[in-house]
């Protein structure tokens, strides 16, 4: 550096060289980090090395030439020089390298005449970063019932590296609001699990990742002790262990994740999947068999209606007693997946007894409806006889004539009958 100050000498301006150095806002290092420079007498661009000890260059403004370090780039190409009165105006043209990338800078100024050098003096403040990124969240969707536990596994990026990130957060809401919702955050610096108060105004707790404390507030609760945290090259991984209360139940939910850098850049909230609380069971199956009487010995036959509106019908099940919904058990509960019939064969069934098909639902939480049941259907085997029918085979009439028509049966069993012509 002390060969560069040499070669200066005096013109009308006050500056023989002007510099633009940029360094860490809360230290110069010099030799660490390098700065570019211009030489008046000369009219070159140069740009100090890595150790700080050479200058790299020595190219006219305007020269198709890129000086550059670890750190970052002079575009002589781009950078201009100009000079009025007492002042000397230089537009230095820089690009940052990722090595440089994550912090906030100090901007400094230093110039020499032909006699002095100034102090460094500082100018400003830059910003040289790459924001951070929401990624994903497992499970993406899914639901759960109140109180239940659920383990949401969300990660958060950075390409300065995942220590760059200040704080993370989850929302579980319908939508991105922060009033009487479930919101949770992890505070990087301080390893340390908060959530939101029901207003959407304040974070409570302050609790280490495997603490045996519980957070909560009126729609949920975050398990401290079983939530997790692990960075590895640019990501920070959260397990999140929250429930939600009975507040919550009823509704299907977004997820949403936010991250912020150390700058502090974040991303806001990035909706990422969907979750839904179902604190209530199906209804109750209607259930209708193939009427008052039935022929076969050997099957069965019945059909249901059911519905959830939250989580869906996940599974049905049957059974078949005989002479009521209680009694002897004819065929134990059957799964029939989410088929809302079934045909039972291979049965043996007993002539002149009644048989009754109970159903039940489990929506896509595992909450079981009360159980539905048929009305019954008999087994009857014996046909009535016909005794007699009046008029008899043969008999004669008039137009004019009124006929009487009669019919005697009977029925081996006592059964009702009916006729029909």
């Amino acid at each position: 550096m002390g060969d560069l100050h040499n070669n200066l000498h005096g013109r009308r301006w006050l500056d023989e060289s002007a510099r633009g150095p940029f360094s860490d806002q809360h230290q110069y290092l010099p030799s660490e980090h390098g700065f570019p420079g211009y030489v008046r007498s000369t009219n070159k661009l140069y740009l100090l090395n890595n150790a700080g000890t050479a200058w790299i260059g020595g190219v006219a403004p305007g020269t198709n030439t890129v000086l550059e370090n670890s750190q970052g780039r002079l575009d002589c190409s781009q950078t201009t020089v100009t000079g009025s009165g007492t002042t000397l105006t230089v537009k230095w043209q820089v690009s940052y390298k990722p090595a440089y990338s994550g912090r906030v800078y100090s901007t400094y100024l230093r110039a020499k005449d032909n006699s002095a050098w100034t102090s460094w003096v500082q100018k400003g403040t830059w910003t040289v970063n790459r924001p951070p990124a929401a990624g994903t969240i497992a499970p993406a969707s899914g639901a759960s019932t109140p109180d239940q536990w659920v383990d949401f596994t969300a990660t958060y990026t950075d390409t300065d590296g995942w220590t760059n990130l200040k704080e993370v957060r989850l929302l579980v809401n319908t939508s991105a609001s922060l009033t009487n919702t479930v919101a949770v955050r992890y505070l990087r610096s301080t390893n340390q699990l908060y959530i939101l108060n029901d207003a959407g105004t304040t974070w409570m707790g302050g609790s280490a990742p495997g603490a045996n404390v519980i957070l909560e507030n009126a729609q949920g609760r975050l398990n401290c002790a079983l939530a997790t945290v692990a960075g590895s090259g640019t990501t920070l991984t959260v397990k999140w262990r929250v429930n939600f209360k009975v507040a919550y139940a009823g509704k299907t939910y977004k997820t949403y994740l936010y991250v912020e850098d150390n700058i502090p850049v974040n991303t806001g909230w990035v909706e990422k999947g969907t979750w839904t609380v179902d604190g209530t069971p199906p209804t109750t199956p209607v259930v209708t068999d193939d009427g008052p009487y039935t022929e076969s010995r050997t099957q069965l036959h019945a059909t249901w209606t059911s519905s959830d509106p939250e989580t869906g019908i996940a599974e049905h099940q049957y059974q078949i007693t005989q002479d009521s919904a209680t009694g002897r058990v004819i065929v134990p509960w059957t799964s029939t997946g989410t088929a809302t019939e079934v045909t039972k064969t291979g049965l043996s069934l007993t002539h002149g007894k009644k048989y009754f098909f109970s159903v039940k639902a489990k929506n896509g939480v595992g909450l079981w409806s009360a159980v539905g049941v048929s009305d019954g259907i008999f087994v009857d085997v014996n046909a009535p006889t016909i005794n007699a029918i009046n008029p008899a085979d043969g008999a004669s009439y008039t137009e004019a004539d009124l006929v009487p028509i009669s019919v005697s049966a009977s029925d081996a069993d006592g059964d009702s009958w009916n006729t029909s012509f």
